[in-house]
């Protein structure tokens, strides 16, 4: 089944949700010719991911999702079958997202964060971002809670819509 056939429950779960999910689509990507865009993305992540974790420490809050495999390198993966069930940043050509659990950080800080990187990796490219909650990362539990795979789905087809 199709991501939108859960929409249902991507709206029962936006206030309750263990998870909160920040998607980041690269605007008119079709125009971008820039051959390290999936570096820059990886960059991204990296260092905001370093930038949640200090946060993590100066409030002794858990933030970032552990329940999730980490990655900084694309190319040092060997895993791509469940891309959306255990890794973590989700990178898909210009679109990228991170998981957080829900209530722990403000997506105010979560866009300071993002421009602050942004600014500190001299990227200039200007980005689309969405956010919702979902219930769990495992797609075997998609049929009665809202799986990460179609949120991502669901948060980055909200971008194309934008212009």
């Amino acid at each position: 089944m199709s991501y939108y056939e859960y929409n249902d429950l991507f709206l029962k779960c936006q206030k309750n949700g263990r998870y909160k999910m920040y998607t980041f689509d690269v605007v008119d990507s079709q125009n971008n010719t820039d051959p390290l865009i999936t570096k820059k993305l990886c960059s991204i992540m990296t260092s905001l991911r370093q930038k949640i974790q200090e946060v993590e420490i100066r409030t002794d809050k858990k933030i970032l999702c552990d329940e999730l495999i980490y990655y900084d390198d694309l190319s040092k993966t060997t895993i791509v079958s469940n891309i959306f069930e255990k890794l973590d940043p989700i990178i898909l050509g210009d679109a990228v997202s991170f998981t957080v659990y829900s209530g722990s950080i403000s997506d105010e800080l979560i866009d300071l964060l993002f421009e602050q990187t942004k600014i500190e990796l001299n990227i200039e490219y200007s980005f689309h971002k969405e956010s919702g909650c979902y219930e769990t990362n495992e797609w075997v539990e998609g049929q009665t809670k809202y799986f990460r795979g179609y949120c991502f789905q669901y948060l980055t087809n909200k971008h194309k819509k934008k212009k």
